[in-house]
């Protein structure tokens, strides 16, 4: 699936209904790898993190922490820290460990649609992150790299919604920059008040600076135990003819509203 294939399905798909979101309900970036297109409430404190174990042939890789703390600065406007997780890798037998990279940037709500608005209106949102080489040697980029992401969501009927990414960097590979697309499609299901499923689809168009595009999907389910607390788990896959590699990991979602 090309990129240009991508954005002909976001024209596509914007036929489809308005994704809503309560005011009182809390609204993850996690655990799929679409962004959400909705900001936290001004004046509140999110923090994101979780766990992730990845299985490559004989290879394996774990991740702590993935946090992200997220402040909701303005209406519609937020500020976004991505603290550095920490890594362990088992590569042909050898083990080695060290934390990754340090994120910060914003997003920006670029539009809301009411819950009586047109069904051909989405949430829209506009994310902007730059990454800092500062991990542990063998966990860091080459140089700081910025990337920009354009979220769309859809409230679809019966508790289904939709949600789209579409987004774009710059990295540096063997010192050669190179243009790096990706994009996902994500289908959520509320079952109860508290809990919802999803399937999604994400891609790398190329995975790196001289690979392959790469395609994944992945399921899990969220669970809201208090107001402003969300627990999840997920499970995926990537779609590769002959290869073994398949991931699954746990996290948490939490608010704290009036934080400042």
């Amino acid at each position: 699936m090309s990129f240009f294939r991508v954005g002909v399905m976001v024209l596509i798909l914007g036929l489809s209904r308005g994704f809503a979101q309560k005011p009182e309900e809390i609204e993850g970036d996690r655990p799929d790898y679409t962004e959400s297109a909705l900001t936290v409430p001004a004046g509140s404190l999110q923090m994101e993190g979780g766990y992730t174990c990845l299985h490559k042939e004989k290879d394996r890789e774990r991740s702590l922490g993935e946090l992200l703390l997220r402040f909701g600065i303005y209406r519609g406007w937020e500020m976004r820290l991505g603290l550095n997780s920490y890594v362990w890798q088992e590569e042909e037998g050898d083990r080695t460990s060290g934390k990754d990279d340090f994120s910060a940037g914003c997003k920006i709500q670029l539009f809301r649609a009411s819950e009586n608005a047109s069904a051909l209106k989405p949430d829209v949102a506009l994310i902007g992150m730059l990454y800092v080489p500062s991990g542990s040697e063998g966990y860091q980029r080459e140089a700081s790299e910025g990337e920009v992401k354009l979220s769309l969501a859809w409230d679809l009927r019966s508790g289904l919604a939709l949600g789209i990414n579409l987004n774009y960097a710059y990295p540096r590979e063997e010192g050669v920059r190179y243009h790096s697309r990706s994009a996902s499609l994500v289908l959520t299901l509320d079952i109860i008040d508290t809990a919802a499923l999803f399937a999604e689809y994400f891609g790398l168009y190329p995975e790196n600076r001289e690979g392959p595009s790469a395609h994944y999907s992945q399921g899990g389910m969220t669970v809201r135990i208090l107001k402003n607390t969300q627990l999840d788990v997920r499970g995926g896959l990537r779609w590769k003819p002959g290869g073994d590699e398949y991931f699954g990991g746990a996290g948490f979602v939490a608010r704290w509203d009036g934080f400042y």
